[in-house]
């Protein structure tokens, strides 16, 4: 039985990775934690802009605080203060870490349609 329930566990875990990494600004919130110190506290929406802003900022932030940032933190990925906007690496941030940094390490073996305007892909 004891299998079967770290069975399960472990495809929690996949789902659960796959549904935080699922949209480009929370991606880009990895990869900024990802970059600064263990410790380090990053503003956001700031820390996870790309170069040149894709979004407007003030929608930016609403997305960040009503559902990027909760998904995330719902993960363990990362811990959030509201006022003001700041992240920081949560219980479980390796795995998301070690998951963007595969994608980026293999980036030439996935498919071009996976690749084109990918800015986290061709950033690196």
């Amino acid at each position: 039985m004891t299998g079967t329930v770290d069975g399960r566990r472990s495809i929690e875990r996949w789902d659960t990775m796959f549904r935080a990494l699922a949209a480009e600004p929370r991606r880009r919130v990895v990869v900024a934690l990802a970059d600064a110190r263990a410790d380090e506290t990053l503003a956001l929406p700031e820390a996870a802009h790309s170069s040149p802003p894709q979004r407007d900022r003030d929608l930016l932030h609403r997305e960040f605080v009503h559902s990027h940032l909760p998904t995330l933190a719902e993960a363990d990925l990362i811990e959030w203060d509201r006022e003001p906007l700041r992240v920081r690496r949560g219980p479980r941030f390796a795995e998301a870490a070690a998951l963007v940094d595969l994608l980026h390490g293999h980036a030439e073996e996935l498919p071009s349609s996976l690749r084109r305007h990918c800015d986290l892909l061709t950033e690196q």
